[in-house]
């Protein structure tokens, strides 16, 4: 949701693919009069410039490539793995043609995205860049993959919609003639001291995220939270599309202002960091690129929400929303469109918006061990009861789900029924 449109000229000295995500997400003209209605015209080929030749990037690139060769261990790799989540995209790999090679790819952009976060150098700057001045940063060799130029593309995109954390990607990339991806980076990401200061920023909004939310509440109420979290602390302006951090979590984080993308990708790592499963999702809203997310409620669905329409209109009407209302004006791109416009398969949706109303009242009636008609203490004590001599009360109730009866369901029931108590 940026104002202008990015249109790519040809490299300089580069014989490479060109892709933007940008086109597919982040233009948007601005409407006062109707903060979401806002429109633009783009067509695919002002985003990809084909260029078939053969193309080796200069040394400095080589070089970086080289240093982040290696596992994903130490320094914040433990943290890293809080802010990646549940991975929904690596898994629809599994769906696609040439899975593995694709999965292969995306766990090599993992240990150099890992590197990189972790690395105290100094990256060389890189002559070569591309027609919006961002530095070839490092390579990704696809050459004995044999993956197809969409193939590489959509793996690229699947991680950075899947991996939020990592800010130093950008929605550009480069694809050579044997499907091979060259990452590219803003000039402020190659020094050491700028990714320092950045990455505890993006610490130290995590570790305050944490403090709003409790396992005593739903998780709808920690994702409304959440919302509010970040929505209460950043402004949408799209006359800021131009510049990276309105694109990625650094904009809601240290700028407090960004484009849909940021909105989405920083919502995302949030949830992931607290616990919460979700999605990001890219396609267009009332007929623009634009992005959001889903997330998976307590009734176990996954519902809708756009946090940048609620924060544009002062209200939470796009939050946790079903099929009936979201569908209306956003259109998700799909698993069947190629290169920069796929989308990997999302989950389910219900077709009406979540009430945490109706999902206490089936909560109630669900875990109402005893049959009097309410969910109390008495539940807890029957559960017991059935976990010491299932003969004697009972066969017990798989409360967490896992396949197995043992005491962690008899702490899940605790945790249900404080919600349960809290619920006004």
């Amino acid at each position: 949701m940026g104002k202008k449109n990015i249109r790519l000229t040809a490299l300089v000295s580069s014989a490479v693919v060109l892709f933007s995500a940008a086109a597919g997400m982040s233009a948007r003209a601005d409407d006062d009069s109707a903060p979401r209605q806002v429109s633009e015209t783009y067509s695919a080929d002002e985003f990809i410039e084909y260029l078939d030749e053969p193309f080796t990037p200069d040394d400095d690139i080589e070089c970086i490539t080289r240093t982040l060769n290696g596992s994903c261990t130490g320094g914040d790799s433990k943290f890293l793995e809080l802010c990646s989540g549940n991975k929904w995209g690596y898994n629809d790999m599994l769906r696609r043609s040439n899975s593995a090679m694709r999965r292969e790819m995306y766990d090599e952009l993992y240990e150099k995205c890992c590197a990189v976060w972790n690395s105290t150098d100094e990256f060389a700057f890189s002559t070569q860049t591309n027609s919006v001045g961002y530095h070839g940063f490092f390579k990704i060799d696809n050459s004995a993959r044999n993956m197809t130029k969409n193939e590489a593309v959509e793996s690229y995109y699947t991680f950075l919609y899947d991996n939020p954390e990592f800010y130093f990607l950008t929605t550009y990339i480069g694809v050579y003639s044997d499907s091979s991806i060259l990452v590219y980076t803003s000039d402020e990401h190659l020094t050491a001291a700028r990714r320092a200061e950045y990455q505890q920023m993006i610490k130290d909004c995590c570790a305050d995220s944490v403090k709003l939310v409790s396992r005593e509440k739903t998780t709808y109420t920690n994702s409304v939270a959440l919302h509010d979290m970040i929505c209460g602390d950043m402004e949408f302006n799209n006359t800021t599309s131009d510049h990276f951090t309105a694109h990625n979590v650094l904009g809601g984080i240290s700028e407090h202002e960004g484009v849909c993308e940021s909105y989405a990708k920083l919502y995302r790592m949030l949830l992931n960091y607290n616990g919460i499963e979700n999605v990001f999702v890219a396609g267009s809203g009332n007929g623009d690129g634009h992005a959001w997310n889903m997330l998976r409620l307590d009734d176990g669905n996954y519902y809708f929400t756009d946090l940048t329409w609620d924060d544009q209109n002062r209200n939470r009407d796009y939050h946790c929303t079903g099929t009936a209302f979201f569908e209306q004006d956003h259109t998700a791109d799909k698993p069947s469109q190629t290169g920069q416009y796929f989308l990997y398969k999302l989950p389910d949706v219900p077709s009406a918006n979540f009430s945490l109303d109706a999902y206490f009242k089936s909560l109630a009636a669900e875990m109402d061990l005893n049959s009097d008609g309410r969910f109390n203490k008495q539940d807890i004590k029957t559960l017991q009861n059935r976990l010491t001599d299932s003969s004697k009360y009972g066969t017990p109730a798989d409360i967490n789900g896992d396949g197995k009866l043992n005491n962690r369901d008899l702490k899940e029931l605790q945790m249900l029924l404080k919600r349960y108590m809290n619920r006004a």
